[in-house]
């Protein structure tokens, strides 16, 4: 008990409090007299009350709170964030989110049998998001250190997702990037991820997104916290609508025009009319050849693989399933709207 009192007197100081509602007894004026009242008055539509104005966040508005103490053999050690009552209601759900993260954080210390927690946490502003990271050092036998990231508007303090907070989901791409980098690197990466979690820390610098991932989580030895950093201003986009494509029913795919999309991602396409092929070009130099109606894609000599559907010639524009561009071509991915419009992101490196 002593551990949850301290850390809510700590926070009490800074949790905006609402004024308690008006009771019956201090009405504007006593029931008995108000139908007398009434009966004189000509009734006059109400005057809807103004929408408030979004308090905006400022960095001075975090608080940083020694803790120390020792609780069921946990040493607990470090500062923690609290968000002062200027930033108005939402300071009162963020900090209860914090208080959240530290006590889950104390509990799966204790339920390991470590030593010591050590607390302490980051602040980022960017225009799109606030986020605090909050960061733990489990030391048992050895020491780990976490992080979570608690993100938020800075114009009135509402949740703000990852994708919320870049303006489009990146996650796709962003896994695609991690796991790239992964594969360059075996020596120091596990194997790769299979998907971003929901609750995966983050912040943003003015042009930067950077993924923050726990010691270990993917690394083989100790290197502490892993920091991915996506320049935002690499990612570029190519948009597809309904119309510009076609769905070939009997193969249950969409089929996407190749130099539409294939040009506007840095490609240069060559048509070889003898051959029946085409060749894209990167960097002046040849990337991949495709053949029509040979379901075979391989890029850069690597292995051949098979798709859905094979390339197709319809209206003198060369056709390709969906999957060819995050299947085959490097750091490509795609998302498709409710309308069915497809939009692809591609990463310049």
């Amino acid at each position: 008990m002593r551990r949850k009192i301290t850390f809510t007197a700590f926070l009490c100081a800074f949790i905006f409090c609402l004024p308690a509602p008006v009771s019956a007894g201090d009405s504007l004026f006593a029931e008995s007299g108000a139908a007398a009242f009434a009966s004189n008055v000509v009734p006059v539509s109400p005057t809807p009350s103004p929408t408030p104005t979004p308090i905006m966040f400022a960095e001075d508005m975090i608080f940083t709170l020694p803790y120390e103490f020792r609780e069921e053999g946990l040493d607990i050690k470090g500062v923690i964030p609290a968000v002062s009552e200027r930033f108005g209601v939402a300071s009162k759900a963020l900090n209860e989110r914090i208080t959240e993260v530290i006590e889950t954080k104390i509990a799966s210390a204790k339920e390991t049998k470590a030593r010591s927690i050590h607390f302490s946490f980051e602040l980022y502003v960017s225009r799109r998001a606030v986020s605090i990271i909050v960061l733990s050092t489990v030391t048992s036998a050895s020491s780990k250190m976490e992080a979570v990231s608690i993100n938020f508007n800075p114009s009135g303090g509402a949740k703000v997702t990852l994708s919320e907070a870049v303006g489009y989901d990146i996650t796709p791409l962003a896994k695609k990037l991690l796991n790239e980098m992964m594969l360059r690197s075996p020596e120091r990466f596990i194997n790769p991820l299979e998907q971003l979690s929901k609750s995966q820390a983050f912040y943003l610098t003015r042009d930067r997104l950077i993924l923050v991932f726990d010691e270990f989580q993917l690394t083989k030895s100790s290197e502490g916290l892993t920091r991915f950093e996506i320049f935002l201003g690499r990612v570029e986009f190519v948009e597809v609508s309904k119309a510009d494509y076609y769905e070939w029913t009997e193969y249950m795919v969409k089929m996407i025009p190749l130099r539409q999309v294939c040009v506007d991602l840095g490609y240069e396409i060559f048509w070889q009319n003898a051959e029946r092929r085409v060749d894209l070009l990167q960097n002046e130099s040849i990337f991949m050849s495709l053949f029509l109606g040979l379901n075979s894609y391989a890029a850069n000599a690597n292995k051949h693989r098979t798709l859905e559907a094979a390339p197709v010639m319809r209206g003198g524009i060369v056709y390709v399933p969906i999957s060819f561009f995050d299947q085959i071509l490097t750091l490509v991915t795609y998302s498709i709207d409710e309308e069915s419009n497809i939009t692809f992101y591609s990463y310049r490196e």
